[in-house]
């Protein structure tokens, strides 16, 4: 947990949990949406991959945010 302070002080993030709320907590629902995988979401570490983060903040209009 140290290790995602630090990420969130110097870096743009998006985590994991807050996309799997924001869908209900089906890792399905976010791969349909972003067009991967299932096996993909799954792989996330606890902080979203970047080109998926940023289009998930496009594609919610911003409901989601890079961070």
């Amino acid at each position: 947990m140290i290790v995602n302070s630090f990420l969130q002080l110097y870096f743009n993030i998006m985590k994991k949990s807050d996309v799997l709320e924001y869908f209900g907590g089906s890792p399905r629902r976010v791969a349909e949406f972003l067009g991967i995988s299932v096996q993909a979401v799954h792989a996330w570490p606890d902080i979203v991959p970047e080109s998926s983060a940023y289009k998930l903040q496009v594609l919610t209009n911003g409901a989601l945010r890079v961070k």
